[in-house]
Formats: C-alpha cells, structure tokens, sequence
C-alpha cells in the first residue's frame, strides 16, 4: 500500500471513530472516568471484590477507571475501592477530616472535587557498616486533586517533592541510573538525594464503553507483582491512551501513544542544557473475556528510537494505526524499533483463587523469550497469598526498552530468574504484608525480604502508620556497579500510598 492510500485510509479512519464517538455519547450512559491508583496494597480489596462478583468490565490494563457497581441484594451502589469505614456522620469535623473523608471535598452533585496530602515521612535505620555516617530518612510532601465532571470529564493531578538518605545498597544505585526508583532525575546534597515528580491526566468518556485520556504517568499490565509485558518501574511519560469495550464488555481494547526518553544528551542544541535522546512507543493491548472466569490478552509494544540532532524522528503514519501487531509488520524506512509481543492469561477456577501468566517475545527478530507464571489465593475477605515465577532469558540492554534509565518491564535487563512470595492480611484498618524474592541473574543473586505492619489512618487516601523491615543480601554486578552487601533496614513512616515503589531488586 503506498503512503498516500495509507494517509487517505487513516483520515477515513479517523472520521468513522469520531461518527461513533459521537453517536455513543448521545445514546448510552456513562460511569464516573477517574483512575484507580497504581498501588498494589490499596487495589487488594478491589481485586478481591472483582473475584466476588465475576466482573467482566475491568480490563488487566492498570490504571483502571473508578466504577460503580450495583449491590442487588442491598438495593444499593457503591464505589470500587470498597472499604469498611464503620463511619458515622455524627464524629466531630476532625474525626472525620483525620480518620475517614478527603482532606477537601467539594460534591454539588454533578461537580465533584477532592484535594488530599501527599505525606512520606519516614525514619530508619541500617543494620551494616556503611562508611557514609549518615541518618536515613525519606521526606516526600506534596498533594493529590481529583476533579469529576458530570459522569464524562475527569481530572487528576498530584505532585512529589522528595528528599532522601537512602540505605546504602540503593543509593548506590540510584547514583549508577541517576534516577531515584520510578520518580525521576536526581540531585545530589551531601550523601543525599532531591527529587520530584509530577503527575497528570485528563479523562473523557463519552460514552460506557469510551474513554479517552491525555496525561503524564505510567500503566501496568497483568495481576502480578511484576509485569514482562509493561510496568509501571520507571518515570512517568507523556501519552495519548484510548480504552474501548465492545460486545457487552467481552472485548476490551487499549491503544496507547507514549513519547519516552534516554537520558543521553544530544551533540548539540542552542539551549544551556542539550535535550534527551527522545524515542516514540506505542502499546495496544487487546483482551477477550471468554465468560466470567478466562481472560486472553494479547499486547504489542513498540518502540522507535530519535534518531536526529534535535531528538526527534517522526513516525511513519503506521505509528498512529490502532491495529495490534501492525507496526511489528511493516516498519518504514530508518525507523526500525524494538518490539515486544506477548500473552497476558487470567483465569479463576474457583471464587477465592485466580491464576495468570504472560509471555513476551522480545527484540527486533522476535528470538528472545520470557514467562512469568503465578497464583492469588484468597482464603477470605482478609487474608491472600500470592506466587510467582519470572523467567527471562533475553538481554534489554541501555536504551531500548527502558525510559529514563528504568526498565519498562522486569527491573533487571538481563536473563533472570525469580521466584516470589507476598502474604498479605487486611481487616478493616490493620494490614500485614510479608514478601521474599529469590533473584537469581547472569551477574549474580539477591534475596529480599520485607516485613510491613501498618495501620491504614484514613483509607479515602490510603494514609497509613508503617512499621517495617527489609532485609537484602546481594551478591552482582550491574550497570559496572560491584553491587554486593548484606542489610537490614528498619524503618518507621507516615505515608500516603497511591503509588508503587519497588525496592525489592
């Protein structure tokens, strides 16, 4: 097909989408489009809420919109998260503020606006010689907005300002990679680190089974605790994120366009800084709900590097076609990219047990493998155990498919293995969490273990008390880092938690 067929057909494209979209808006109701938060602990009740119910409109593509699910036997609704509030309206204005509602709320029925703390304060303390003399802590202020318009319009925003003294074996790496864990660039103080990092979207769903959003931030794919596929390890990135259901909700599809980044400066350029190596990804993932206990997925992630002086490389009209594995297809001139396809499956044999796996084929020949594989077992309301296997055996070296200096998959870019486990216990407002890793690579081995008791404070915004531990015994290389210790670190924090954090690598 030449490149004017092409364009003439895209423009045709475009226009029929924009006739549907019009035509749903007019015709169907919609639901509320904020974002659930990309955190593991705070989404356990909602997964397990899902297993209950057999519901069949979510998507394993996170974030997941905010929706409304009917309780037939208690003629009512309720909003997923669901939490046990034991709240009553007659406590003082601080009870309430401190213990159970948003910091700011505003609900005049078709506007609603909620504005909360974002708080890590955190003290510890590490068990091993560590030359530096330092005391460590994190220190994280900022704030969480979510706006809702009518039930078609959302906004959210949050921003992070951190400092840190972090324990020794992370520092070191975060000096190596020169970003801090998934929250972008760093800035050296003393034996510290200063960081920030900002997030952003804007969500319109014109009808129940379209949703649209433009933001900055990051997604997920898969019900494990890693993804092979796509994770949300690394910095957040701009993107163009299209989510539509078809069939009554038996095909989910999602379409998103990303600008990503390497942090290598280019030759040249008039500004006092040179730009980034800029590269372009583009990530559709089409899943099939074969009835109320199977899901297959199947995902295809490109990613096409900048290759001029200014950063930029435009992509061919290809690049903008919401047609899975046509880019792995056909690929214009100069722009070839670094492809990964996969299987995402989910099943759940029984209501309190869900099995999944993935499968990634990775590289521009398509010749490098990975497989994860792992269970969740609900053995009732309050108490899962969870396991899991990455195998992987191809080698993403810097600059491929990474955004800023962090994988946009496993964290390790090389062949690994790993086996985990996460048991975890939440009743009411009191939640225990225990995970071990045992990570075996080509440069090495870790072994993690990490031990949490908290108290959930106000689970509107999952503000917590932590008391913890985490122990690590590392013996690698990466990056050119002898990355070899042994520790344990004790620590004792106030947070907010919308967000995933991965130390355990």
């Amino acid at each position: 097909m030449s490149t004017k067929k092409l364009k003439t057909w895209t423009l045709k494209w475009l226009k029929t989408t924009f006739s549907i979209i019009v035509f749903f808006s007019a015709t169907i109701a919609q639901a509320q489009p904020l974002n659930l938060p990309l955190n593991q602990t705070f989404y356990f009740e909602t997964e397990r809420k899902l297993m209950d119910e057999n519901n069949t409109s979510v998507s394993s593509f996170k974030p997941v919109l905010l929706t409304r699910t009917v309780d037939k036997e208690n003629d009512s609704t309720y909003s997923l998260p669901v939490f046990d509030l034991n709240y009553q309206e007659n406590r003082s204005f601080v009870a309430r503020k401190l213990f159970y509602e948003h910091l700011i709320a505003l609900d005049t029925g078709n506007i609603r606006l909620t504005i909360d703390p974002i708080l890590n304060l955190e003290l510890g303390d590490e068990q091993r010689d560590d030359p530096r003399d330092i005391n460590l802590y994190k220190n994280t202020r900022g704030f969480n907005l979510n706006l809702s318009v009518g039930k078609q319009v959302a906004i959210g925003s949050s921003f992070r300002e951190n400092q840190a003294n972090l324990p020794l074996y992370l520092s070191d790496r975060v000096r190596a990679t020169q970003v801090a864990y998934g929250q972008g660039r760093i800035k050296t103080f003393d034996q510290g680190f200063d960081f920030s990092m900002s997030s952003a979207y804007v969500s319109y769903s014109p009808s129940e089974n379209i949703n649209v959003q433009v933001g900055h931030g990051k997604h997920f794919l898969g019900s494990g605790h890693r993804s092979i596929l796509l994770s949300d390890l690394s910095f957040n990135y701009p993107y163009l994120r299209f989510n539509t259901k078809w069939f009554k909700n038996k095909l989910h599809y999602q379409n998103v366009y990303a600008l990503l980044q390497n942090m290598n400066r280019l030759p040249s350029s008039s500004l006092s800084e040179n730009l980034f190596e800029r590269k372009q990804a583009t990530f559709h993932y089409l899943e099939y709900k074969a009835g109320k206990k199977l899901s297959i997925g199947l995902f295809e992630g490109i990613i096409y590097p900048g290759l001029d002086s200014s950063g930029n490389n435009p992509p061919s009209v290809n690049y903008w076609m919401p047609v899975i594995f046509l880019n792995s297809l056909i690929e214009a001139p100069n722009q070839k990219g670094n492809s990964m396809l996969g299987i995402n499956l989910e099943y759940i044999p029984f209501k309190n047990v869900k099995l999944y796996q993935q499968l990634a084929v990775f590289d521009e020949d398509l010749q490098q493998f990975g497989f994860q594989s792992g269970f969740k077992y609900y053995l009732n309301h309050h108490f899962m155990i969870q396991g899991e296997v990455n195998n992987l055996d191809y080698n993403i070296s810097e600059n491929r498919f990474t955004h800023n200096n962090e994988s946009l998959a496993h964290p390790f870019h090389e062949e690994v293995l790993e086996f985990l486990g996460i048991v975890q216990f939440q009743k009411n407002r009191w939640l225990s969490r225990l995970g071990a890793h045992q990570i075996d690579t080509e440069n090495g081995e870790i072994q993690f273990v990490d031990l949490r008791q908290a108290y959930i404070i106000n689970p509107s915004y999952n503000f917590t008390i932590s008391l913890g531990a985490q122990y690590r015994q590392g013996d690698f290389s990466v990056n050119g880092l002898n990355n070899s210790n042994q520790s344990l670190y004790v620590y004792f924090g106030l947070s907010t938690n919308l967000q995933n954090l991965y130390f355990n690598y």
